[in-house]
């Protein structure tokens, strides 16, 4: 694993609940953008601690928080994350500043 990298999904837009079809239609246009973009990605879920609440996103190596970020505001995501020295951020797309989730292997889950 890299140093630091960055999580983004482009399900539920802006917060806003939409079907899992459109989910998968965004998805696949975001994996485009990030392949068009040369990102190195691979497949990451983010959600509840619990799994009840899933998104499929990617994890994304090599840029910056803030290109990290710029991806989340353009796929018009509220928050990314950024993993950095163990910890996990949420990193707000807009206005306000990043908060700690604390250690990212007390986040972790092994999903099927």
């Amino acid at each position: 694993m890299p140093a630091a990298l960055g999580v983004v999904t482009a399900c539920n837009p802006s917060g806003r609940q939409i079907t899992a079809s459109e989910n998968e239609r965004r998805t696949e246009a975001s994996r485009a953008r990030l392949d068009e973009l040369g990102v190195t990605t691979f497949p990451v879920a983010g959600g509840s601690r619990d799994a009840r609440h899933l998104e499929p996103g990617f994890g994304l190596g090599g840029l910056s928080r803030e290109q990290v970020r710029a991806l989340g505001q353009e796929f018009q995501q509220d928050a990314v994350f950024w993993l950095d020295a163990g910890r996990v951020l949420m990193v707000p797309c807009g206005p306000g500043e990043a908060a700690q989730w604390g250690d990212w292997r007390e986040r972790w889950i092994r999903c099927a």
